[in-house]
């Protein structure tokens, strides 16, 4: 009878030690896919910190839409590059001042007159170029708020070499004073 039972307790523990070995193994797999996985997450890291940094050091077109007098603007390149081609769209707004500029170099200011007659909707500027000087590239595009005389940008329109194309930027109205 004890023969039995050393038996039956082999036996026990030759199906625990296969269970184990059978864990043991799936945990060394899973170590390893998680290890790989590890490994592609910090290569793409290091790959966007690349791409930011050359998008940093690539050449930007800043843009400034500034409130100077009753509905008159000053729109100013202030970037380090010139911006090509460059269109200007006001909506249903009236506008006195260029609306098509071929070359708007950095530090370049143009004066515009905006009325908003009753029922306008429009409350931002949209100002479309392209980069390069050959006009080969996607154009881009940025909306700046007609804020009114006296009101706060908070942040100016910017273009990167992402491609970035976001919204209207935000504004800061002026304290009561």
């Amino acid at each position: 009878m004890m023969e039995w039972f050393a038996l039956i307790l082999s036996g026990i523990a030759v199906t625990l030690s296969a269970t184990a070995v059978w864990y043991v193994r799936d945990q060394v797999r899973a170590t390893q896919l998680t290890a790989r996985a590890a490994r592609a997450a910090v290569e793409l890291q290091h790959e966007i910190e690349r791409r930011t940094a050359r998008a940093a050091e690539a050449a930007y077109v800043l843009w400034d839409l500034e409130p100077v007098g009753e509905d008159t603007y000053l729109l100013r390149n202030e970037g380090s590059d010139p911006a090509y081609d460059v269109r200007i769209d006001v909506g249903d707004m009236a506008c006195r001042g260029p609306v098509h500029i071929m070359e708007f170099p950095p530090g370049h200011v143009e004066r515009y007159q905006l009325f908003r007659p009753l029922g306008t909707v429009t409350a931002a500027l949209t100002v479309t170029w392209n980069q390069a000087s050959d006009l080969t590239d996607e154009p881009r595009t940025h909306h700046l708020p007609v804020l009114d005389r006296g009101a706060v940008p908070v942040q100016r329109g910017r273009a990167d070499s992402s491609g970035d194309t976001s919204g209207a930027d935000r504004v800061a109205e002026p304290e009561a004073g």
